[in-house]
């Protein structure tokens, strides 16, 4: 596919590596970022929004590990809230940016690609309740990383609005088993998970099986879509 992206290759390669290179940063670096917000408070949450926001938006960071350190330092409750919300405007960001970078040569590089041009082709189809489903289950699936999904709606000139709603629902599920897992890590007393550790094992591992089956069904729905109407030789329906 980089071959057929022509100068889309770039940012396609871009995409994909920064976000791990940001990930060994975050680990490498925890003892000198990780205070800011360990505290809690409001000048915490705005600190994590005004990082999470840009770099994930611009795929220095992923999104898994800016919902795990959410959970982690701001615990069960507004560890989901404030990641969902920083999480979401960095999609609203990574769109915007994206749309500008893409324009409309995605189009090309789509055509050697059946699965990417049905849902190119889905997109551009559908009314703009149905596009918001397609947004939730290519988050739900995921099909496609966070960015290549900002990339490949943005591209299809789906407003930002649709793509928003679409977005925070198929994100929420996601975010908030991640972060609910930091927030279980964060409450670890060290004393008592040496001496019965398996209740941390089970509850990671339940979460991981849960992300699991979000994406399986996700997955499933989104094939429904697109072999039912959305796909590549969906015709455009109106919205009545």
């Amino acid at each position: 596919m980089l071959r057929d992206a022509g100068a889309l290759a770039p940012l396609a390669v871009a995409l994909v590596a920064a976000p791990t290179a940001g990930a060994v940063v975050l680990a490498a670096t925890t003892e000198q970022w990780l205070p800011v917000f360990r505290p809690g408070g409001v000048v915490a949450v705005v600190a994590f929004l005004a990082l999470t926001i840009p770099l994930c938006g611009l795929s220095l960071v992923p999104t898994h590990a800016a919902a795990g350190v959410a959970g982690f330092a701001f615990g069960r409750v507004l560890g989901p809230m404030t990641a969902l919300a920083g999480i979401s405007g960095a999609a609203a960001l990574g769109f915007v940016v994206l749309r500008r970078a893409a324009g409309d040569r995605l189009t090309r590089v789509t055509a050697a690609r059946p699965r990417v041009r049905a849902v190119h082709r889905a997109l551009l189809a559908q009314s703009p309740g149905r596009t918001a489903t397609l947004v939730l289950l290519l988050r739900l699936a995921p099909a496609l990383p966070f960015a290549g999904t900002n990339l490949l709606v943005a591209a299809a000139g789906v407003p930002l609005r649709t793509f928003l709603v679409g977005s925070v629902l198929g994100l929420a599920p996601r975010v908030a088993g991640v972060a609910f897992a930091g927030a279980m890590v964060g409450e670890l007393d060290l004393a008592a998970v040496h001496a019965e550790p398996w209740w941390i094992a089970v509850g990671l591992a339940a979460t991981v099986v849960l992300l699991f089956v979000i994406g399986r069904v996700g997955r499933r729905a989104l094939d429904r879509v697109l072999e039912g109407g959305g796909g590549a030789g969906a015709a455009p329906q109106r919205s009545s």
